[in-house]
């Protein structure tokens, strides 16, 4: 389990320039690929140290522990996902919006492997809670936005939509807690699941379902793959 004990002791004091940002990449890359491979608990610090080609007193210069190392490299990685979710356009249309956000959110598509490591160590871990929670609410935001344009537009009423999202997105989350609690890391969810997720958000949002034409626009667009790399290559 992740000790957030171990986490709590006085900050080390950060090595600076370019050099000790390559091994501070490089450990977090080790990290990060340790994280898409096995659930948290089960990475040692010597894997990472052996993945990032370092020795054990070199990450005890960058970090004061694995756990350290581990948080920081989830700190990073809920920044990306916040740049993915609130980078979604899907023009005006709500279903389409809702469909590509659900194929993000959801466990079982690339997040897979990062989220029951994430849904476990945020548990534990207070800053990561709270830049959890700080994009949770941006988000809430944004959906709200969009979802309340659309209401208006179809003449539908806009007075529980935030409590609404905050309940569906619940869901969402929920979903995390069971693939981190079971032994494998989590299956890719069929479409059809992924597309009924979006279509129950919406119907919850405005009562009724989403137009044909909306949920042929969201077949053909999740046939694109969109890569998505977290660190950039780096030497050292």
């Amino acid at each position: 389990m992740f000790d957030l004990m171990t986490t709590n002791a006085a900050p080390k004091k950060r090595l600076t320039g370019p050099k000790a940002e390559r091994t501070r990449t490089g450990i977090k890359a080790a990290a990060l690929a340790l994280l898409r491979e096995k659930p948290v608990k089960e990475i040692a610090l010597d894997e990472i140290c052996k993945r990032a080609e370092i020795t054990q007193g070199a990450l005890y210069f960058h970090f004061r522990n694995k756990d350290a190392a581990v948080e920081e490299t989830l700190s990073d990685v809920i920044d990306r996902f916040e740049d993915r979710l609130l980078q979604i356009d899907a023009g005006d249309d709500l279903y389409l919006y809702l469909y590509r956000l659900v194929r993000e959110f959801m466990p079982g598509r690339a997040w897979r492997q990062l989220f029951p490591s994430l849904y476990v160590v945020r548990n534990s871990s207070e800053p990561l809670n709270r830049q959890w929670s700080h994009l949770r609410r941006k988000l809430v935001d944004r959906i709200c936005k969009i979802s309340k344009t659309a209401q208006k537009g179809q003449g539908k009423p806009t007075a529980h939509t935030r409590a609404t999202v905050e309940f569906l997105l619940g869901g969402l989350e929920a979903a995390w807690a069971h693939v981190a609690a079971s032994r494998t890391l989590g299956a890719t969810p069929p479409q059809k699941e992924t597309t009924a997720v979006a279509t129950a958000f919406y119907r919850a949002l405005l009562g009724a379902d989403p137009s044909k034409r909306s949920v042929a626009a969201a077949k053909e667009n999740k046939m694109k793959a969109v890569k998505f790399v977290i660190y950039p290559e780096h030497d050292g």
